[in-house]
């Protein structure tokens, strides 16, 4: 999660405050590892990341970003607008 903040932050330093579109788009020159935001669920699938496009660097650093699409001992895992990455409880 941290990594595909920073590849995002990144990415806005390059254009203007705007972070990706998608973050397929972070490959290769904001992060060097193809496939970064697939995750493997129960059966072994890979399956993406949730990403809320459309942000800025300067909006509200307390909005969610990215969210890990599986639940993982009762937790999320969200990454946020500002930076920082947290889990959660799931109710």
């Amino acid at each position: 999660m941290k990594t595909l903040l920073l590849g995002c932050r990144a990415y806005a330093a390059d254009h203007e405050g705007v972070y990706p579109p998608s973050l397929e788009i972070l490959y290769p020159d904001h992060i060097d590892q193809e496939g970064f935001h697939l995750v493997r669920d129960e059966s072994g699938s890979r399956v993406p990341v949730v990403y809320h496009a459309g942000y800025k660097d300067s909006d509200d650093p307390r909005e969610v970003l990215i969210e890990h699409p599986l639940e993982l001992k009762r937790k999320r895992i969200l990454g946020y607008a500002g930076g920082t990455a947290v889990e959660v409880p799931v109710k």
